[in-house]
C-alpha cells in the first residue's frame, strides 16, 4: 500500500514529463542488506543503473521494482486492483483536480566546453546536476544548470513569450 514519505523520491525531473506522474515506493521495502529506497537515491544514478538489480530482498523484489527513483514503485495515478475501505483517508489528489503541467525545453544546440549536450548530464549526474552542472561552461559562459531542464535550467515553456508573434492560424 502506498504511503506518504518524509523523503520524497527523485523519480524523474518534472521538466521531462509530458504528463503528470506520481509514484510511491513500496512500503517497508528493504533490499537483502536492509537498505531502503533512500539509500539508492543517495548512492546510485537515476534509474539505479548500477545497483538497482543487485540485491533483491527475501521476496525477490529489487530496487528497480520497489523504488520510484529506480523506475519502480507504485503508480499512484492508476486505481488499485484491490480497493479497500479505510477509516484513515488517503492523502492522494482527487482524480478530478488536475495540477498544472510544467514543461521545459533545453537550450537548442547547447553543449558544454567538452561538446557534451544535456543528455550527457541526464546519464551521468544526479537530478539537478549537483555534481557537474556548473563545471564546464561553454564559450558563452552558459552551464548545464542554466541550459538543461534536467539540471534545473532550460526554457520554461509555460511562460508567455517576451516576443509574441501574430499568427494567421
Amino acid at each position: 500500500f502506498p504511503t506518504i514519505s518524509n523523503h520524497p523520491s527523485h523519480s524523474a525531473s518534472p521538466y521531462m514529463l509530458p504528463s503528470i506522474v506520481t509514484c510511491s515506493d513500496y512500503t517497508n521495502w528493504t533490499d537483502q542488506y536492509g537498505d531502503e529506497c533512500s539509500w539508492y537515491e543517495l548512492n546510485d544514478a537515476p534509474g539505479c543503473v548500477y545497483e538497482g538489480d543487485c540485491c533483491p530482498n527475501s521476496d525477490g523484489i529489487t530496487a528497480t521494482q520497489a523504488c520510484c527513483y529506480c523506475g519502480g514503485g507504485i503508480d499512484d495515478t492508476r486505481p488499485s486492483n484491490f480497493p479497500t475501505i479505510s477509516n484513515h483517508p488517503s492523502h492522494s489528489a482527487s482524480p478530478y483536480m488536475l495540477p498544472s503541467i510544467v514543461t521545459c525545453s533545453d537550450y537548442t544546440n547547447w553543449t558544454d566546453q567538452y561538446g557534451d549536450e544535456c543528455s550527457w548530464y541526464e546519464l551521468n549526474d544526479a537530478p539537478g546536476c549537483v555534481y557537474e552542472g556548473d563545471c564546464c561552461p561553454n564559450s558563452d559562459g552558459i552551464t548545464a544548470t542554466q541550459a538543461c531542464c534536467y539540471c534545473g535550467g532550460g526554457i520554461d515553456d509555460t511562460r508567455p513569450s517576451n516576443f509574441p508573434t501574430i499568427s494567421n492560424h
